[in-house]
């Protein structure tokens, strides 16, 4: 729910009783809705055309490996704001610089997950989303961009993030297996050959013709590339 809340508000809406929790007598509502959720799920993940292809361990989880719903939704937020706003230069600035912003999240995901329970828990999405943009901005700016930048955006300048204890333990717990897999499931991704972003293969990919079919390419093993669909369809082309 909280999903369909973020991905179908009209972002013109500055109530918080909007559509989803007023009565639907025919559907029509709740159909505009679902709609535009999958919009926004096809462009972050899957093998259509518009797909991203965001690598969930990238986007969705903190260093531990554990999935972060305000992480989850911060990012759907962004770009369900870019497509309701119908703005297609943000995409095109997010592939610009996608592979510096993953390597910067991947470096903080500590230092985010810190900051979070230092944020009040209603304010969450909203910061996160402004981290989220922010750094996409200063990157296109080739400003730095470091831990400094990162609490400013967050609101948390000038605050002590503490660091977490690490217990210590003979056996793996749950949580440092989940923590382990995702080191390695990061550590051993694909990396788009257009933008340099990591790539899940088993949620989304599109294989890409390196010489242009146009242009005579064949479709022989040594001509293809695996890259996001989005990369493939809508910045090479």
């Amino acid at each position: 729910m909280d999903f369909i809340a973020t991905a179908a508000r009209e972002t013109s809406s500055d109530t918080k009783d909007w559509a989803i929790n007023k009565s639907d007598p025919d559907g029509m509502a709740t159909l505009e809705a679902l709609k535009k959720c999958t919009k926004v799920m096809r462009r972050i993940t899957g093998n259509g055309a518009a797909s991203l292809g965001l690598h969930p361990a990238v986007y969705f989880y903190n260093h531990r490996g554990k999935h972060s719903d305000h992480l989850f939704l911060a990012v759907t937020g962004v770009f369900a704001k870019a497509i309701q706003d119908n703005d297609k230069g943000f995409f095109k600035k997010f592939i610009e610089c996608r592979e510096p912003l993953e390597k910067f999240l991947i470096a903080n995901k500590a230092t985010i997950n810190q900051a979070i329970v230092q944020i009040g828990s209603t304010q969450r999405v909203a910061r996160l989303s402004k981290m989220f943009t922010g750094i996409i901005d200063s990157l296109l700016k080739k400003e730095e961009v470091n831990t400094e930048k990162l609490l400013l955006l967050l609101g948390l300048q000038g605050k002590l993030v503490a660091s977490e204890l690490e217990g210590a333990a003979r056996n793996f717990t749950d949580e440092a297996k989940s923590a382990i897999y995702l080191r390695q499931s990061l550590d051993s991704a694909l990396s788009c050959s257009i933008c340099g972003g990591l790539i899940d293969a088993n949620k989304s990919a599109s294989y890409d013709h390196i010489k242009r079919k146009s242009e005579g390419g064949m479709g022989d093993p040594e001509n293809g590339q695996i890259t996001h669909p989005y990369c493939n369809t809508a910045v090479k082309n």
